[in-house]
């Protein structure tokens, strides 16, 4: 994608549906860096999510999107 984007920094907060005192949650919630960058959809005035980075205690999870399109 080739255009204007907007990228965010995320936290992570847990809320439900997990195991306290594990130590990836308390990674993720203390020390993770999270980044998402986000693309209009057209003129709807809608951005959608096309890249995103996660650090973990392993390395880096990166999702980009293939393909990027707006039907109207």
């Amino acid at each position: 994608y080739k255009g204007e984007t907007v990228t965010c920094r995320l936290g992570f907060e847990p809320v439900a549906g997990y195991r306290k005192n594990r130590k990836a949650l308390k990674y993720l919630k203390d020390r993770s860096r999270i980044m998402v960058t986000f693309a209009p959809v057209g003129q709807t005035g809608v951005y959608a999510p096309i890249h995103a980075t996660v650090s973990t205690k392993i390395g880096t999870l990166t999702v980009s999107a293939e393909r990027f399109e707006a039907t109207e």
